[in-house]
């Protein structure tokens, strides 16, 4: 709110920049807040991860063709996971490795290691 009074008397790229700021700060915490809510009410359950995360690169490669590329380590992945929970956070590391990843390609790769998985890009 003292951001917006301070707009009505005068403007500034600072002040500007406290706007934008402030815009992607509310948006960050919704996003999270709506994370929250679904992990609260979305049980575990078993889930391809290996086409969960076919569908999520095919999906971001469509935005950025031939920048991503997935690789899986080992036999098929099936695990109990919150699978909306998991779609969210990997679309979204998505997003920010196009975003801000620079310009090259990215790769995704899966790894199970004694039951845990392992997500990362190389």
């Amino acid at each position: 709110m003292a951001v917006g009074l301070l707009a009505e008397e005068s403007r500034s790229p600072l002040l500007s920049r406290m706007e934008h700021d402030i815009v992607e700060m509310d948006t960050l915490i919704a996003a999270q807040l709506e994370l929250a809510r679904a992990q609260e009410r979305e049980m575990a359950e078993m889930t391809d991860i290996d086409a969960l995360l076919v569908y999520l690169v095919e999906a971001a490669e469509a935005q950025a063709p031939g920048r991503l590329q997935l690789r899986t380590g080992g036999p098929a992945c099936v695990m109990a996971v919150a699978p909306m929970a998991l779609r969210r956070s990997v679309g979204n590391l998505l997003d920010n490795a196009l975003r801000y990843g620079g310009e090259g390609k990215i790769e995704v790769v899966r790894r199970r290691i004694k039951g845990i998985l392992l997500l990362g890009r190389t």
